[in-house]
């Protein structure tokens, strides 16, 4: 029962309780007239209805206060758990109640998140920070010599950090919801084209076919370098994984108002236990984390990011032994 449905059933009872008495003590005052005993009588009486009606109104203040408080409470211990019974409630306090529990559940997801990302860059950053103190280390002793031999690694791991703070960087604002997009109209088979072009030459090392057939010219209005960055994440990461001489192929078709961009290779595939969390960041399929396999785990989250921030969504299907398929899903143009 609602706030609103309690209150009404409650002041009912009140008002009929009242009408009842008044016409009890006018029956009563009719027939004893006004003899004095008796209009002392009925002014007792009518002590007695407000008195009652006082402790009845106080009590429904009281317990709606409680519920009110609990609410307010969580300003104060934004841990706290809402009663069910108030969240259920269909009245405006309920509404108030499921909009605190969606602020709460929110402010927790975001401390979560950042306790994770404090974690994860805390993991990153220590490998490459002790290889660069062991070098500096090193040459600061006289072990090794200070010349452009050495200081090439160093160089690689200052590279490596700065490209994983710029990656955090892009995915925070995109998780966050401000990730700024510079949409323009750009005609697609373009753009694959170009991707194409730019992980030839590492496809060719490997001796993987990259297969791309272009279809009839259409244009689409998204942000070129987003959609640029989620394609050669896709398919580099299909390159790194696929065997020699494996093969990958881009499909491009359209239907309607979105565009469909499914990339698939004979590769290893992933096992079905591990295809929830390959979108999240840091995350690797391989056990051992080799970075020089896995990368830094970021490609994916970023290019799922990415592309709903465009209002698309990234599918995904792998069989182990046998490849997998990741489907872009764009709108050719944004609703809303």
């Amino acid at each position: 029962m609602s706030h609103k449905t309690k209150r009404f059933v409650i002041l009912s009872f009140l008002l009929t309780s009242g009408m009842l008495l008044a016409l009890v003590l006018g029956y009563a005052w009719g027939i004893n007239g006004l003899h004095a005993y008796s209009h002392i009588s009925y002014i007792a009486l009518v002590v007695i209805l407000f008195i009652f009606i006082y402790i009845l109104v106080f009590f429904i203040g009281l317990w709606e206060s409680r519920t009110t408080e609990k609410i307010i409470d969580l300003s104060v211990n934004p841990s706290a758990m809402i009663p069910y019974h108030i969240l259920k409630d269909q009245s405006e306090l309920g509404e108030l109640a499921r909009s605190v529990k969606k602020l709460q559940d929110q402010l927790s997801k975001g401390e979560a998140l950042r306790n994770q990302l404090v974690s994860d860059v805390a993991h990153e950053l220590r490998t490459p920070l002790a290889i660069l103190r062991g070098q500096i280390e090193s040459m600061y002793e006289g072990a090794y010599e200070l010349n452009q031999q050495n200081l090439l690694p160093m160089l690689d791991e200052i590279k490596r950090m700065s490209k994983l703070i710029q990656d955090l960087r892009q995915l925070s604002l995109a998780e966050s919801g401000n990730l700024p997009l510079e949409r323009k109209w750009f005609e697609c088979n373009q753009l694959l084209e170009e991707v194409v072009r730019v992980l030839e030459f590492e496809a060719e090392g490997k001796e993987i076919l990259l297969s791309y057939s272009p279809i009839e010219e259409f244009e689409i209005y998204c942000d070129y370098t987003r959609i640029k960055q989620v394609l050669i994440n896709l398919i580099g990461n299909s390159i790194r994984y696929t065997p020699q001489e494996g093969n990958i192929m881009i499909h491009l078709s359209r239907d309607g108002g979105h565009v469909y961009i499914e990339i698939s290779d004979d590769g290893p595939g992933i096992p079905p236990e591990k295809l929830p969390y390959i979108f999240y960041r840091f995350y690797r399929v391989e056990d051992s984390r080799n970075r020089e396999l896995g990368g830094m785990g970021l490609g994916l989250a970023i290019a799922k990011e990415f592309v709903e921030a465009h209002g698309g969504k990234i599918n995904v299907q792998s069989e182990v032994g046998k490849g997998s398929t990741f489907q872009i899903v764009l709108p050719i143009f944004p609703v809303g």
